[in-house]
């Protein structure tokens, strides 16, 4: 592969924590199927994916892993990150990216 940066994947599961502040995304995902894809950047992810002969990667597909492997879509990832403060509670950017979260070496933005 000539990409210096790692894919790694997860068996996909869902949180069923109802405390939100203890939630912390760590990875860009890219979920096919039932596995999740992580790394910095959901650009990354795809692109690796494509290179090794996945299917398109529709955008519902995309979202964020959590510090226990579960999987969020966009959507539900930009609340979580607001309410647990890992982005600041301003922010009011249309769809949470991972570049809203960290540098490209996986440096949090936010502490």
């Amino acid at each position: 592969m000539s990409n210096s940066y790692k894919i790694d994947t997860i068996p996909l599961a869902l949180n069923q924590s109802d405390d939100i502040k203890q939630i912390v995304f760590v990875k860009a995902a890219v979920r096919f199927n039932d596995v999740v894809y992580t790394g910095w950047r959901h650009f990354q992810i795809i692109n690796w994916m494509k290179e090794t002969g996945h299917p398109k990667v529709k955008q519902d597909d995309q979202g964020f892993v959590d510090s226990n492997g579960y999987f969020y879509r966009r959507a539900a990832a930009k609340c979580v990150a607001i309410m647990n403060g890992q982005v600041d509670p301003q922010w009011d950017g249309n769809e949470l990216t991972s570049e809203d979260l960290w540098d490209i070496n996986g440096i949090p933005k936010k502490d």
